[in-house]
């Protein structure tokens, strides 16, 4: 019994070995296929336009349409400069925040950091406008909304501008029944190799 069980051992050890030298060419050339494939796939691909975050030396002021204090606490400024742990704040709803920067610039998206308080829920429904000056509702990039769901860590709101259209402000028009209270307003510009 123990010279069969050996015998038939070996033998399954045989086949085994003989399927996988037979098999070893074909996956080798299958494999090699499919790599060659993907490198044709890849250097067919159109890069996309790279962008880049406008800094907050590039940001040539803030406004809002409607300040809740006069005395100079929670400014527009508050929403580009670079720390989303200040806040600024509009007096009634129904509000928009505006940013400026250089005239013609072409602009990829809008990042809305909201607040990481107990506050959040603010923000509520709004849209983002690129136009000309302060205020100005030329171009609608989009709309987003505050969600619940999200931990306060990760309320970035990102808001695409198809075309990216030309402008020196963009606009944050506040549509829900709370006040107007953000974190921070990031621009995204298209990189002058893009234009």
């Amino acid at each position: 019994v123990a010279t069969l069980t050996t015998a038939f051992a070996a033998t399954t050890l045989s086949v085994a070995l003989a399927a996988t030298t037979l098999l070893s060419p074909l996956t080798t050339a299958l494999a090699t296929t499919t790599l060659s494939t993907a490198t044709s796939a890849e250097s067919t691909a159109v890069a996309a336009p790279s962008s880049a975050q406008l800094r907050t030396d590039e940001l040539l002021g803030a406004q809002l349409s409607n300040p809740f204090y006069t005395d100079g606490r929670f400014p527009a400024a508050y929403a580009i400069d670079g720390y989303p742990s200040t806040v600024c704040l509009s007096a009634v709803n129904n509000q928009w925040l505006s940013v400026q920067f250089a005239a013609g610039t072409p602009v990829a998206a809008v990042e809305v950091l909201n607040r990481q308080d107990g506050f959040a829920y603010m923000l509520d429904r709004f849209e983002i406008w690129v136009g000309n000056s302060f205020g100005e509702q030329r171009t609608l990039c989009g709309t987003a909304q505050y969600d619940a769901a999200l931990p306060l860590q990760e309320q970035t709101y990102r808001v695409e501008c198809s075309g990216s259209p030309l402008g020196s402000h963009v606009t944050l028009q506040h549509l829900g029944n709370e006040l107007l209270t953000i974190g921070e307003l990031r621009v995204e510009v298209l990189e002058a190799d893009n234009l």
